[in-house]
Formats: structure tokens, C-alpha cells, sequence
């Protein structure tokens, strides 16, 4: 899921990398996620090497065959629900 840019401002190599809407920016790119991901890098340069750095990352893993499959979004909702049902909040 695309975040706005402030959600990114202090990830890490390994963040961006387990980021859902990065692992598709590198391994299934499309228009709207190239523009997002080159204008954020251009807007936070601090960020660059962590960028391209996840970048090759996420690359590597799918090259070797690593892959975690994205959660669709019924099992997002369930994960969502135990988790909370877990430590006893509404969800």
C-alpha cells in the first residue's frame, strides 16, 4: 500500500525492502510507483543509498528464489483481527 512520503522519511535498507509497496515498485513496476519511488528518492537524497540498497535487495531475494507472497487483503483483515484479539483491544 502506497504511504505518503513522511511515512518513509526514517526507514532503514531493511525497511524499505519489507515494505509491501517498495517489494512491488522493484519486482512488478508500473507508472504511478516508478513516479512515486524516483520523486521520493530525489526529495530525500539523506535516503538514496538505503534506497538503491533495498533496492538490489529485494532483487537478489527474488532472483534466489526468497519470496514471501503479499498478504491479500482478507488475510491482512484476520491477521489484524487476532492481533487485537491477542492483547484485548476492539478491532
Amino acid at each position: 500500500m502506497k504511504q505518503e512520503g513522511a511515512y518513509y522519511r526514517d526507514f532503514t535498507e531493511e525497511e524499505f525492502a519489507a515494505d509491501e509497496y517498495f517489494q512491488q515498485w522493484v519486482l512488478l513496476p508500473d507508472d504511478e510507483a516508478e513516479l512515486y519511488w524516483k520523486s521520493y528518492a530525489q526529495n530525500h537524497p539523506a535516503q538514496q543509498i538505503a534506497i538503491n540498497n533495498a533496492f538490489k535487495l529485494v532483487q537478489h531475494l527474488a532472483e534466489t528464489g526468497f519470496h514471501i507472497p503479499f498478504l491479500s487483503q482478507g488475510e491482512k483483515q484476520v491477521l489484524r483481527h487476532n492481533i487485537f484479539q491477542q492483547i484485548s483491544l476492539p478491532g
